[in-house]
């Protein structure tokens, strides 16, 4: 990297769980006002714990992809079974993902600087996130 551009880089992990619930929210109320039935509200953190290490963008597919399925079976709200549906389509390799993560944690290792702030955002991810067993294996990876 030249001199005076960026020299650092930073982790951003995958959105914890959350940050997943508003996301989902933020896509299919106010960004594409999609109709959902109550029992998708009721079962959010379902979702949420089922959606582990997917980015923004990926839950933003699963939305659309929920509302198209609603809609080619002519439902006038999306329903859980529609977001199940929907996840089946949306690929997600959480294992090459979690490589990534990996790799990414080895390289940062290498600039002090970065693997403080590196460790702190771990803890922090870890702390909120519910199903900790696989971050609790990626934080290990910092020792």
């Amino acid at each position: 990297v030249r001199a005076g551009r960026f020299d650092e880089k930073l982790a951003l992990f995958p959105p914890d769980s959350e940050a997943r619930e508003a996301i989902i929210k933020v896509h299919t109320m106010v960004v594409r006002k999609i109709p959902v039935s109550p029992e998708v509200w009721l079962s959010i953190a379902g979702l949420s714990e089922a959606t582990v290490l997917w980015t923004g963008a990926e839950l933003e597919l699963l939305c659309v992809a929920s509302a198209r399925l609603a809609r080619s079976r002519d439902l006038k709200q999306v329903r859980l079974e529609e977001f199940d549906d929907a996840m089946n389509e949306v690929t997600v390799n959480r294992e090459k993902r979690e490589t990534e993560i990996k790799q990414f944690i080895k390289t940062a290792k290498e600039f002090a600087s970065n693997r403080r702030l590196l460790d702190q955002q771990l803890k922090e991810y870890v702390a909120k996130e519910k199903a900790t067993d696989r971050l609790t294996a990626l934080q290990e990876e910092l020792k």
